[in-house]
């Protein structure tokens, strides 16, 4: 479910040993991504990136310390299904731009338990629904509009990361983001 936008196909433990920097044991649940491999290659051999080079690439060496990433707080975490549709993290909330999370449901049933209140748009507490099944969109729409905004900003800059803005993938004519139109109500 990897092509998807839903938590099981992203939450995946990430092993790392290197016993002269890292106590045996330590774990971290800061959030981040494969994305974030490349500004952390980066920063353990000392090379500073270009930047127009892993727009969306944070470093998480700091996590690897035991210290906090800095401004992991307010750092969104975007993902996008292989059928086009986004999904965002930001603390304790993730939004999925689809109903069925780039194909999770619908498709071939691959999971049968239902999402309580399932819509075009669904907003799950990430601390306390990791299964991802009560749409909380309704009861906070506030986050939604927010994280929606957010997103929009995002996209129009070319970048989820401090830096000049940069080009967004140019779509061939024909095609379009799955969800564009409903993002900019």
């Amino acid at each position: 479910m990897k092509g998807t936008l839903w938590e099981g196909g992203h939450r995946i433990p990430f092993v790392i040993r290197w016993p002269e920097t890292i106590k045996a044991g330590m774990v971290s649940d800061q959030l981040i991504s494969t994305n974030d491999l490349l500004a952390t290659c980066a920063e353990l051999i000392g090379k500073k990136l270009p930047d127009n080079v892993a727009e969306d690439s944070v470093s998480f060496l700091p996590a690897i310390k035991g210290e906090a990433i800095p401004g992991a707080a307010e750092r969104m975490l975007v993902h996008h299904s292989d059928d086009g549709h986004f999904a965002v993290r930001k603390g304790k909330w993730k939004l999925v731009l689809d109903e069925h999370g780039g194909s999770r449901r619908g498709r071939d049933e691959q999971v049968k338990q239902p999402i309580s209140d399932a819509a075009g748009i669904m907003l799950f507490d990430m601390e306390k629904d990791l299964g991802e099944t009560a749409n909380l969109s309704s009861e906070h729409p506030e986050v939604v509009v927010s994280l929606k905004k957010e997103l929009i900003g995002i996209i129009n800059k070319g970048r989820s990361t401090p830096g000049a803005p940069q080009e967004n993938y140019k779509l061939k004519e024909g095609e379009k983001w799955v969800q564009m139109e409903e993002l900019l109500k």
